[in-house]
């Protein structure tokens, strides 16, 4: 009976999941048709596969400009943040100050604020200090994903028994040999844990690229949000993307174990 209320139960969770993936599967199949299968009344589902579409949209001449600013700006604001983090995790775990708790509060507060409400003060203030630049987006990036960060791998830090550090010590190990070279290791599973959602946080950022962002510095949201006003509005823009999901969707793929212990703020350990 046991076993059966099993399969009942992985079989609606593959049910739902095939749910979900529905609207991916019907963005990889406009990627591929032509013109005629994408106005087929009724729709068709059975069709020759075609690279029209995606060889359009590589041809753009921005189209690896704006793929290549996401890559950078994704992959350095959220080393940066977890650089940033780490620091901090380290002093309010092992000094722990009186002010912890509330300090812990107010950053992730900091998250709570919606975009929008921002906009306006951040965009005096980039105009006033020449922050208009790709410099300027990685350093808001980057301080955007810290909060985040610090309460992900404050968890894993703590779990980290203060024996450790102590015996490095009296063997002679400085601060930063303790930090980087005994602490930092052990709490791996976090750090990839805050990376993921770093990356993705910043890859799917729309408006403040879209607001405080200069022509050189606009990423893929912007081009897909920029392709709506083409006449082929729809071949284009689901080729592009199918292009703009497939890194995060790899990443997600092969550290998707980690989703859970980040999610859990490194409560959940047995998992690895």
């Amino acid at each position: 009976m046991t076993q059966q209320r099993s399969r009942w139960q992985v079989g609606i969770l593959w049910l739902a999941a095939a749910l979900f993936f529905l609207p991916m599967l019907w963005l990889i199949m406009t990627a591929f048709k032509t013109d005629d299968d994408l106005l087929a009344v009724p729709p068709r589902f059975l069709f020759t596969p075609t690279l029209e579409r995606i060889n359009a949209m590589l041809a753009e001449p921005n189209t690896l400009p704006y793929f290549l600013n996401s890559v950078m700006f994704s992959l350095a604001s959220a080393a940066l943040a977890l650089f940033v983090a780490f620091l901090a995790v380290y002093a309010l775990s092992r000094y722990r100050p009186r002010l912890s708790q509330p300090i812990l509060f107010v950053l992730l507060s900091t998250r709570m604020i919606p975009s929008a409400a921002m906009l306006l003060m951040l965009f005096q203030l980039f105009n006033l200090l020449k922050l208009r630049n790709a410099f300027g987006l990685l350093l808001m990036y980057t301080a955007l994903n810290i909060p985040l960060s610090v309460w992900i791998l404050k968890g894993f830090v703590d779990s980290v028994s203060l024996r450790f550090d102590e015996t490095a010590i009296v063997n002679g190990a400085s601060i930063g040999h303790v930090m980087f070279r005994v602490v930092l290791p052990q709490i791996r599973p976090g750090l990839i844990a805050a990376f993921i959602f770093n990356f993705v946080f910043v890859w799917n950022e729309w408006l403040f690229n879209l607001i405080l962002g200069t022509p050189g510095t606009q990423m893929l949201p912007y081009a897909l949000g920029l392709g709506l006003e083409r006449q082929d509005a729809t071949q284009y823009v689901s080729a592009l993307a199918l292009a703009y999901v497939l890194l995060p969707i790899v990443i997600v793929f092969v550290f998707q174990r980690y989703f859970l212990i980040g999610m859990t703020f490194g409560t959940v350990r047995d998992e690895m």
